[in-house]
């Protein structure tokens, strides 16, 4: 294995007899050298020295790279594509219907407070739903609206429920 030295920083490295020729970068400091044919460095000199590491040469692109001559401008590249997000279906709608159900199935207990974000939910779920396009992409959009009309549901049954247990309560209390 011939020992080379990095000729930016001086670090002796052992490289293998196939990187000789090739493009390799220096693990001490990062920059890329062509490993020369014949070693630069004695072998005595060094085992005196710190522990070498060994040089990997660098993994070549996939596609080689155009010349660009100076005269020519490089051609425009083309720009790269958003990554899809899975749970970005593209669709813009207000959350606000979904809240309003939370609040409206929270607040039950309170009749008119919780009746009134039950109604603000259901309402404004429909609106949202009308202003949807059609097809897959706002299946989530979708899914989501009809979740806040569902709470909005909820929340207006428990108010009643609610309701018509402190009407009873306050019956048999009277008695």
């Amino acid at each position: 294995m011939p020992v080379i030295q990095c000729p930016d920083c001086g670090k002796s490295l052992r490289v293998n007899d196939t990187t000789i020729g090739k493009r390799v970068r220096c693990p001490g400091c990062e920059n890329p050298f062509v490993v020369p044919d014949a070693p630069v460095v004695e072998l005595a000199e060094v085992e005196e020295e710190e522990e070498e590491e060994r040089v990997k040469p660098r993994p070549r692109s996939r596609r080689p790279r155009e010349k660009v001559e100076e005269d020519e401008d490089p051609s425009p590249r083309r720009p790269r594509r958003r990554k899809r997000n899975d749970d970005d279906d593209g669709v813009s709608y207000s959350s606000a219907p979904l809240i309003y159900g939370i609040l409206s199935c929270v607040l039950s207990c309170s009749l008119l407070i919780g009746w009134y974000f039950a109604f603000k939910a259901i309402n404004g779920a429909n609106q949202e739903m009308d202003r949807l396009p059609g097809g897959k992409r706002s299946h989530n959009a979708r899914k989501q609206l009809q979740l806040a009309k569902t709470l909005g549901v909820v929340g207006m049954c428990l108010s009643g429920v609610l309701c018509v247990i402190a009407i009873i309560l306050k019956v048999v209390n009277a008695n």
